[in-house]
């Protein structure tokens, strides 16, 4: 009865320690995951460094954006340049427009005047005509009075001396007609000529003007054309640029996400492992508890097992003696 006794308290106390160490190598192993969620949040920091490492290159990119931007800025104001050039060109252009317009007009002008000297010289030739015709028509008034006369002055007795200074005296005044006609034709020639003259040093004031709008105008072409060419090649650079920022965000996004992710799993695996921890300290002090409800059971039995003993030996005493 007593040896069943004694062999049941021990096997219940292997068992115990059995128990406890399937519980200290759940703690080990309990340990061990804490190692590896702290390797992991080890490497969630490296990687939270990596992403401040993105960000200063994000920010060196921001950087650059800035240098872009004041290359931008400085391209704006050559196209503001560009467009104060537009502006003189485009007055050029109106200065141009009115010059041609005053060309036009002078050429207008000058058909006008030469038409009205074509005029003026019809009228100088019919006024002529008219005026040899009515000349004619007086000499031939006066050498009909005049024969009348002859002939009564020859039948009164008067020579032919007297006819001769009549006729010279008619003579005299058709010729004095005649130099103040000539005058009024040269005069009128020369102020048509001083006109002419005029008009001719304005057209090719106009002329010169025009060449050099026009030379302008293509100077000016030729900068709008090349700045064009800037400004598209600038808007592609840009296009380019805003890629490579879009890839960069979407990255970075990817970056985030993976990193969310990994702290997600890091917390589900430090709350599992906290779990088990405190489940393990549960068991262990239940077992601890069993362990010294043993121990105090196993003292109590031996030393039960030790009064009876002495108890038998007394009786053996007795009996012997």
């Amino acid at each position: 009865m007593f040896s069943g006794l004694g062999s049941g308290p021990l096997s219940l106390l292997t068992s115990v320690e059995r128990e406890k160490r399937g519980f200290e190598k759940n703690l080990s192993d309990c340990k061990e995951k804490l190692s590896d969620c702290e390797n992991r949040n080890s490497y969630l920091q490296l990687e939270k460094q990596s992403e401040t490492l993105i960000r200063i290159t994000y920010d060196f990119a921001d950087k650059e954006k800035v240098e872009i931007y004041t290359k931008e800025k400085d391209e704006l104001g050559v196209e503001l340049e560009l467009e104060e050039e537009l502006k003189a060109f485009s007055k050029e252009k109106k200065e141009k427009i009115k010059l041609e317009n005053s060309v036009v007009s002078l050429t207008e002008e000058k058909k006008n005047i030469n038409s009205l000297l074509k005029i003026t010289l019809v009228e100088m030739e019919a006024a002529e005509k008219s005026l040899s015709r009515f000349n004619e028509n007086i000499e031939q008034k006066r050498a009909a009075i005049l024969q009348i006369v002859e002939s009564g002055l020859q039948s009164v007795g008067f020579g032919s001396g007297e006819n001769s200074l009549e006729s010279s005296g008619t003579k005299v005044d058709t010729s004095a007609d005649s130099s103040e006609r000539e005058e009024e034709v040269v005069s009128l020639a020369s102020t048509v000529e001083r006109i002419m003259k005029n008009l001719n040093l304005k057209i090719t004031q106009l002329r010169r003007s025009l060449e050099e709008s026009r030379s302008n105008n293509e100077h000016l072409q030729s900068l709008t054309k090349k700045q064009a060419q800037d400004i598209v090649e600038n808007m592609l650079y840009i296009k380019e640029l805003e890629n490579r920022e879009r890839m960069l965000a979407q990255n970075v996004e990817g970056l985030m996400v993976k990193i969310k992710e990994a702290e997600a799993e890091v917390v589900r695996w430090r709350e599992a492992c906290e779990l088990e921890i405190e489940s393990g300290k549960h068991e262990i002090e239940q077992r601890d508890t069993v362990i010294t409800y043993l121990s105090f059971f196993v003292f109590f039995y031996l030393s039960v097992n030790e009064k009876q003993k002495g108890r038998n030996e007394k009786k053996k005493r007795v009996t012997v003696m």
